[in-house]
């Protein structure tokens, strides 16, 4: 009877301490692989930080192309090194402050959404991509506190322009720049590649509006940079440069000079089965002019130049190409906002924000990192 009793207790107690250490192990126990020490985040933070600038650097930082993704994510696992890359995961997401713009074309104005106040600016470009405007510098009017963000409003009813293909807008304080764009829903855009140090975009429209021997179709072209006040661009241009004059006293009796008109091109090429590659150039047509007493101006010889356009251009925002006849096609040298890595992310990932420069502009990163 007293065996059996204490077979009765001991059973007791052992059925009591079952559910505290189910308790404990549910509470306090963390299995070892899947926690993620901080030097292993920061080391990954570093490394995008890393491939993100070396790519701005070569000029392959389009992300959407999916080649360029790819190596991308090479340089990041070569600088966390193999070992470590076998033994984490990671994603990444690269966004600007300028979280959204949208068009009322029946009101006639332009919202813009931001997570900071700065003073903005926009360009706007045309429909037909043949003209461009930029806006004054602008100001928020009022905070969404739904998601605490900042409105900036533009009527542009009294504008040259009131109808957009796209519209560059600019975001900045002293010491930072972030950038954003908007793009018409009918228009295609493309992405900017280096191509063997050719500036070059690949797109899945195709353009053709001229053709030139030696280079076959081509599209005009436009580049939008940003200068140290506003928005930019080259563009079909026409100017006179003297090559020579005779004087008599400090007067010019006789003038030779060129009448240079200046225009940037893409030809394109196949980049793959759904896109073609276009890449840019600039073509110079001089003609030579004599102009002396008792002659009209008569044409002494004409002169073709094609010269690549080569990167980097700098501080390159955007690149439109158009036919004159309303197809337009965009490729924008930044990007709104991308993604890289294997997401999405592991509930035991560990998460890290942080801000990165790449080119002239600011990003805002979201980085988590988990073990596999």
């Amino acid at each position: 009877m007293k065996e059996i009793i204490e077979y009765i207790l001991t059973a007791i107690i052992i059925l009591s301490v079952i559910p505290f250490y189910n308790m404990v192990v549910s509470n306090y126990y963390v299995r070892t692989s899947q926690q993620v020490e901080e030097g292993i985040t920061i080391l990954y933070a570093d490394a995008i930080k890393y491939a993100l600038q070396k790519a701005y650097e070569k000029g392959n930082y389009s992300l959407n192309v999916n080649e360029i993704n790819m190596l991308i994510d090479s340089w990041i696992k070569s600088y966390v090194g193999n070992t470590t890359a076998s033994q984490y995961s990671y994603y990444v997401r690269i966004y600007s402050a300028i979280t959204n713009i949208s068009v009322d074309a029946v009101n006639k104005k332009i919202i813009v959404k931001t997570l900071y106040n700065m003073s903005l600016q926009l360009t706007l470009i045309s429909s037909n991509g043949l003209s461009s405007m930029s806006t004054p510098i602008i100001f928020a009017i009022s905070v969404n506190n739904t998601d605490n963000t900042y409105i900036y409003m533009v009527d542009y009813s009294s504008y040259i322009i009131k109808s957009f293909s796209a519209i560059i807008a600019i975001l900045e304080s002293s010491n930072v720049k972030f950038v954003g764009y908007w793009f018409n829903n009918t228009m295609n855009t493309g992405s900017i590649i280096n191509m063997n140090n050719q500036l070059a975009i690949v797109n899945s429209k195709v353009i053709n509006a001229l053709d030139i021997p030696g280079m076959g179709k081509v599209a005009n072209a436009t580049l939008y940079y940003y200068s140290s006040t506003a928005v930019s661009n080259y563009s079909r241009r026409v100017f006179n440069i003297i090559r020579w004059a005779v004087f008599s006293g400090n007067v010019p009796s006789c003038l030779n000079y060129n009448v240079s008109e200046v225009n940037y091109l893409a030809n394109y090429t196949n980049y793959n089965s759904s896109h073609v590659m276009y890449k840019l150039w600039m073509y110079r047509n001089d003609l030579v002019v004599n102009n002396c007493p008792g002659f009209s101006e008569v044409p002494a010889g004409q002169y073709n130049y094609v010269y690549q356009i080569d990167f980097p251009v700098t501080n390159l925002l955007l690149v439109t190409l158009y036919d004159g006849k309303g197809n337009v096609a965009y490729a924008p040298a930044y990007w709104h906002s991308q993604e890289i890595g294997h997401g999405p992310p592991s509930l035991n990932a560990k998460k890290m924000y942080f801000w990165i420069e790449i080119g002239i502009f600011t990003y805002m990163v979201e980085l988590w990192v988990w073990r596999v």
